[in-house]
């Protein structure tokens, strides 16, 4: 191993609910990219509260795959924020940095090794997070629902955060200390809570890195789990609760 692979372990911690769809597939791309890439020493994946058979798939999948997982169950649905939290406390002392990404894997992994080597590269980095609208079909990264909803959401973003073109892209990377800074101190855990980890990072004077990443053509879905009428006021709940890092 070189210097980079022994200095920069990562852990990866994939939240997940209802999510037993795509579990199979996505431990096997983990375990084809962990025999080639051995810095990736751990795999959290924290169940949310699911309440299909994630739980029963997910251990089944441990007990028959090469790829280094762990589970960590959580018996209420929280939030993705929530589930990231709890995967933070369960990480081993072998990683030096800490990632997060959706259970499809919808940026696929090699983003994952591009951003760890930024680390390599940059030492005074403390977050990578990926960018959607750094690459040249944006125009198909989403849906024009999806669209309309980030829109909408952006007018809401607080001045000192609209620096991050993308602040909802779930693939991030983070030096474990930042992490376990961050994530303690979030009091948002469902749709807000990308927008609080970097209004942390502003006032905890945290350095930024973005990465353009696309969308697997296979995940690219019309809608989303969101709903402006149903989640909105939610969303403006959570963000007046934030507003004070502003």
């Amino acid at each position: 191993m070189n210097d980079c692979t022994m200095k920069s372990r990562l852990t990866l911690i994939i939240p997940v609910y209802n999510g037993k769809t795509y579990i199979l597939q996505t431990v096997e791309m983990l375990e084809y990219f962990c025999a080639s890439n051995p810095w990736l020493s751990e795999i959290i994946f924290v169940d949310d509260g699911s309440t299909d058979s994630t739980g029963e798939v997910l251990y089944n999948c441990q007990k028959t795959t090469t790829a280094p997982i762990t589970i960590v169950s959580i018996k209420k649905n929280n939030g993705k924020g929530y589930a990231i939290q709890q995967g933070i406390k369960h990480i081993s002392d072998m990683s030096t940095l800490v990632g997060f990404t959706d259970v499809e894997l919808p940026y696929g992994l090699d983003v994952v090794k591009k951003a760890r080597q930024l680390f390599c590269e940059q030492p005074k980095i403390d977050i990578v997070t990926g960018n959607r609208a750094d690459v040249t079909n944006v125009a198909q990264q989403y849906s024009p629902y999806r669209k309309f909803w980030t829109r909408w959401f952006r007018l809401f973003l607080f001045r000192s955060v609209r620096d991050i073109p993308d602040t909802q892209c779930g693939m991030k990377v983070f030096r474990i200390d930042v992490a376990q800074t961050i994530f303690t101190q979030l009091k948002t855990f469902r749709w807000v809570f990308d927008v609080e980890i970097f209004l942390l990072a502003k006032r905890l004077h945290y350095t930024v890195q973005l990465i353009p990443v696309q969308i697997r053509s296979d995940c690219k879905i019309g809608k989303g789990g969101v709903s402006v009428l149903r989640h909105g006021p939610m969303i403006l709940r959570d963000i007046f609760r934030i507003a004070h890092y502003d």
